[in-house]
């Protein structure tokens, strides 16, 4: 059965705390958590999270490797501009250079589209 989004969503209007919000919220559903694939909003709606967005969501929300992994990465820097070199992006070059065919041999990794 579809929903009704007004209904069980209300409305989330630019009041209050979300005035200072850079975006609309065209759902109008507050993120409350996520897990794997699913996003859940503060009524307990579960939606799939097909955004994609500006990281890499579609290795799923809250995996535990996922989790070791970004704790280890802060341990040493939470963010290297592209300009400056780093080990791991030369290690993640370099491992997708070593799979895919010539001419292509230099990835260019970058975090936005």
């Amino acid at each position: 059965m579809p929903h009704d989004l007004d209904q069980d969503f209300g409305s989330l209007t630019a009041e209050g705390d979300w005035n200072y919000v850079f975006s609309d919220h065209p759902l109008s559903a507050e993120l409350a958590k996520a897990e794997g694939v699913f996003l859940y909003d503060t009524n307990g709606n579960r939606y799939y999270d097909a955004s994609g967005g500006p990281m890499a969501i579609n290795l799923g929300h809250g995996h535990p490797k996922m989790k070791a992994a970004i704790t280890a990465q802060m341990e040493d820097y939470a963010f290297c501009h592209p300009m400056l070199a780093n080990r791991r992006r030369a290690d993640l070059c370099a491992a997708v250079a070593s799979v895919t065919p010539e001419p292509i041999g230099h990835p260019f990794a970058r975090y936005s589209g």
